[in-house]
């Protein structure tokens, strides 16, 4: 990473958006999608923040990767909605 980075190589503040999937052509998906497209993107672009998604399918994601994208992040949005987590 170089100097004034964050995680996702911007220095543009990140708006961060979490969320686990179970499969990949689920309705879970779809809302996930439509949340991130219609209201992530425009909060972030409203508030002059980077929208970023992290999104894993699989289990076991690198725990030290999560931390160091929520810390980068100045704002973060989890869905926990339903069975999705």
């Amino acid at each position: 990473m170089s100097a004034g980075l964050n995680y996702f190589g911007t220095p543009k503040p990140i708006c961060l958006f979490i969320a686990a999937m179970k499969d990949e052509n689920s309705a879970a998906r779809e809302r996930y999608n439509d949340v991130f497209n219609n209201i992530v993107i425009r909060a972030a672009d409203l508030a002059k923040m980077e929208p970023r998604q992290m999104l894993s399918n699989k289990p076991g994601m690198i725990v030290g990767q999560i931390f160091t994208a929520i810390n980068d992040a100045k704002l973060v949005i989890a869905d926990l909605s339903d069975d999705n987590t």
